[in-house]
């Protein structure tokens, strides 16, 4: 399932995904997290295969500790950014709550960061998608942000912002801050082209997976009486290439 979820083949994990479900409860934690991560891949996924992800999450958070520390971040990582694009079955809390104490743990400790700065963008977003509001975690977040805030592509920076201010995050107003002046700088730094018309309408998927280029980091009900306003929208924005 691993392999048809990277090459993001529905009909693969179609027809895999029968196989596996019915042992959802037997398989280890490294078996269920790949096959969160794998799910989570299908183009457009049927309401049962959402809702047996939250079964599977569910499974996974009272053994989150078995996982090898090795693999933790990374794991980690895949299972909330998955279960965030698929805003989030229902019966995660358990685990996004178990989560969210591990993921502060990795934060916290000495050490190179274990994630890519655009994976510290999507881990921010998939918190606020999943309903996190713990200020502890954020906290934690901000430092390895601003550590990276200049390794941000033009992108990243603008969700990273929109991130921000829909989740009212406001006590990080010195990532805020930085986010901000870096988008000014590199605004200034490049003009654009004056001899070239700009686009009267920006292209459009018909479809695209939830992320932090396309999507409200808030919550899906409050995302929806705010998804107008926000900073990054689908509408100003195309869905990033393929997943780190």
């Amino acid at each position: 399932m691993v392999r048809f979820g990277d090459l993001r083949c529905r009909q693969g994990l179609m027809a895999a995904w029968p196989l596996v479900q019915p042992h959802l409860d037997q398989l280890s934690p490294e078996d269920l997290s790949d096959a969160i991560w794998a799910a989570s891949s299908i183009p457009k996924p049927p309401s049962e295969v959402v809702r047996d992800l939250g079964r599977a999450a569910s499974f996974l958070a009272p053994r989150l500790r078995e996982l090898p520390a090795d693999e933790l971040p990374q794991r980690l990582y895949r299972c909330l950014y998955g279960l965030a694009r698929l805003s989030g079955p229902s019966h995660c809390q358990d685990f996004r709550r178990r989560a969210e104490k591990m993921l502060e743990e990795v934060l916290q400790s000495r050490g190179p960061c274990p994630w890519l700065p655009s994976q510290l963008v999507r881990l921010l977003w998939s918190l606020g998608r999943l309903g996190c509001k713990e200020a502890k975690i954020f906290d934690a977040l901000e430092p390895r942000l601003r550590d990276v805030s200049s390794e941000f592509s033009d992108r990243e920076l603008e969700a990273l912002y929109g991130i921000l201010t829909d989740l009212h995050l406001f006590d990080q107003w010195q990532l805020i801050h930085d986010v901000e002046r870096a988008m000014e700088a590199r605004h200034e730094s490049k003009p654009g082209d004056p001899n070239k018309a700009p686009r009267k309408s920006q292209f459009r998927r018909k479809w695209t997976r939830a992320n932090p280029m396309t999507h409200s980091a808030a919550p899906r009900s409050a995302s929806r009486r705010r998804f107008c306003t926000s900073t990054v929208t689908a509408a100003s924005m195309q869905s990033w290439p393929g997943l780190v």
